[in-house]
């Protein structure tokens, strides 16, 4: 898979305006996905992402001993890294994890699966319409 297939995926999943909204997401969730993997499913996951991207994953899986997270927490540091507010955020994460649904093989999604949280299906699913737009960035404290 290429930078510009799974940018492409997380745009239409997410009915993101820009490819740079896509991106913007698809960094800030992978790596806090990255951070709330174990170490091997973080390995397994960054080896069927394009290189720029699982950089991301294996970077925060390696840097961090925060383990899982609960899904608002998750969202929470999504939110925060991102800029946005949580709904955005959950946005983001659904139409990441979409993409990732879509692109992924078969097995891959299940390890992904079974790696994340049962909450998670709650939580966030396809983002059913198009993105909110992006309110304000928040200022540095």
């Amino acid at each position: 898979m290429t930078d510009r297939e799974f940018i492409t995926a997380v745009q239409e999943a997410g009915a993101f305006r820009t490819t740079k909204e896509a991106e913007r997401a698809a960094d800030a969730v992978l790596a806090e996905l990255g951070a709330s993997l174990r170490w091997g499913e973080a390995q397994i996951l960054a080896a069927r992402l394009p290189r720029r991207f699982g950089r991301l994953v294996l970077e925060q899986s390696f840097t961090t001993s925060m383990g899982r997270f609960a899904p608002g927490i998750l969202i929470a540091r999504i939110a925060e890294r991102e800029g946005v507010d949580r709904e955005r955020a959950r946005h983001d994460l659904g139409a990441v994890l979409a993409a990732l649904d879509r692109l992924l093989p078969a097995g891959a999604r299940e390890e992904l699966r079974a790696e994340l949280p049962a909450a998670f299906a709650a939580t966030v699913g396809p983002p059913p319409g198009p993105a909110p737009a992006p309110a304000e960035p928040a200022t540095a404290r």
